[in-house]
């Protein structure tokens, strides 16, 4: 039976040595649907949840104001979409509805003022009602939260999240100008495998389940072995896979980068080392202010946003040439 979607995956070695301890495996897993899923457009059930607190004013706030927009000219009929924007309190521009009217929903959206203060939980629960608003199973809720500051009631916003992933709805922040409040939780985990005489070995196995309402598919689910070769040939298990190793250096790159910023803000300084090996990923800018980080100067909070923004990059788009 052909699956509507295949699980691909690329080993770091094809061929591990044969030694007494055990040894980290790097698996890079690729989901790719066939072309006919690929074709299937979902409906979505969107809501854009945007800042527009004093400090908005001016030209961020217009410049919001064209891309929410641009949003709306990209829209389907099939669509339902919602707008909400939040200071103090929270206010409902755009009530959930299909995208039948672009213009006079662009309309709407040029009354956003900017004024008061920020409080991004009532903006996340008004957004979240609003999706509830128009549930349908066979639409792709997401939400999308755009602020330029640091907000209050900060645990509130994380349970609302929580509460969000548990509705199904995914939400995308975005933050603009040098101000708002980074989220840096990122968590790699490592596969390591034990000791194996030379042979053939199955080390994991990858499982996807996936719904494809517009073709009546529900609960469907494919697996993919990650079988590893293990022999005691030098000359073969040196051999790596370069499009996984250099997914790895990116997100270590990633992930150590993040604990220096994170460092940084906290403290003025850094006590972590970033080698050559890790920074070699990193565009010449980017290396020139880490550089000056680590040398104990200071560098403004504008270069501190764009070296987390590059950084976050390299592990969003991730080569793939099977």
């Amino acid at each position: 039976m052909v699956s509507e979607v295949a699980l691909l995956h690329q080993l770091g070695r094809e061929i591990m040595p044969m030694i007494d301890r055990s040894q980290v495996v790097y698996v890079l897993v690729e989901a790719r649907p066939t072309e006919l899923v690929a074709q299937v457009r979902m409906p979505l059930n969107f809501a854009l949840v945007l800042d527009c607190s004093g400090s908005m004013n001016g030209k961020k706030q217009q410049s919001v104001k064209e891309a929410v927009k641009g949003v709306i000219d990209h829209l389907s009929l099939a669509d339902a979409i919602a707008v909400v924007t939040f200071n103090s309190q929270a206010q409902t521009i755009i009530p959930s509805q299909p995208a039948s009217d672009p213009q006079k929903m662009k309309a709407s959206v040029e009354t956003i003022k900017s004024r008061g203060g920020t409080n991004m939980a009532r903006g996340m629960q008004q957004g979240l009602d609003e999706i509830a608003r128009w549930e349908n199973s066979n639409m792709i809720k997401r939400m999308i939260l755009l602020t330029d500051g640091r907000t209050l009631g900060s645990n509130k916003c994380r349970q609302l999240a929580r509460n969000a992933q548990e509705f199904g709805v995914v939400i995308y922040s975005l933050g603009i100008g040098a101000d708002w409040d980074e989220k840096l939780l990122d968590e790699i985990g490592l596969l390591s495998v034990e000791p194996h005489s030379a042979g053939l070995f199955r080390i994991a196995q990858s499982e996807l389940s996936y719904d494809v309402p517009a073709l009546g598919l529900m609960g469907q689910r494919v697996h993919d072995d990650i079988i590893v070769t293990f022999r005691s040939d030098a000359m073969q298990t040196a051999q790596v896979n370069a499009v996984v190793m250099n997914s790895v250096e990116k997100i270590n790159a990633f992930r150590l980068v993040s604990k220096v910023l994170d460092e940084y803000r906290q403290t003025g300084k850094t006590t972590t080392h970033l080698a050559p090996n890790v920074t070699r990923v990193l565009d010449a800018e980017t290396q020139k202010a880490l550089e000056q980080i680590q040398q104990g100067q200071q560098i403004s909070q504008e270069q501190v946003k764009s070296i987390g923004n590059k950084t976050r990059k390299l592990t969003q788009r991730l080569d793939w040439d099977p």
